[in-house]
C-alpha cells in the first residue's frame, strides 16, 4: 500500500508540532526514509509510531507508579 510522501515540515504541521520535537521524535526511531539529504514520512505510519509510543510510555507509567 502507498500513502502520500511529506517533508519534514509538512509532517510536522499535519501533526501540529514543531520541526524540534519532530526531530526528537525522529532520534527516538519514528519511522522515516530519506531521499538524498531530506527526510520523508508516510502519514499513516507515523501516527500509528505516535500511538504505540504513547501506549507504551502510559504502561510505563502505571508500572511505576
Amino acid at each position: 500500500m502507498e500513502y502520500e510522501v511529506y517533508t519534514k515540515k509538512e509532517i510536522a504541521a499535519k501533526l501540529g508540532i514543531s520541526l524540534s520535537l519532530l526531530a526528537r521524535y525522529i532520534r527516538q526511531g519514528l519511522p522515516h526514509f530519506k531521499v538524498g539529504r531530506e527526510y520523508r514520512f508516510e502519514f499513516p505510519v507515523v501516527v500509528a509510531w505516535l500511538k504505540a509510543t504513547y501506549e507504551l510510555r502510559q504502561k510505563a507509567d502505571k508500572k511505576i507508579a
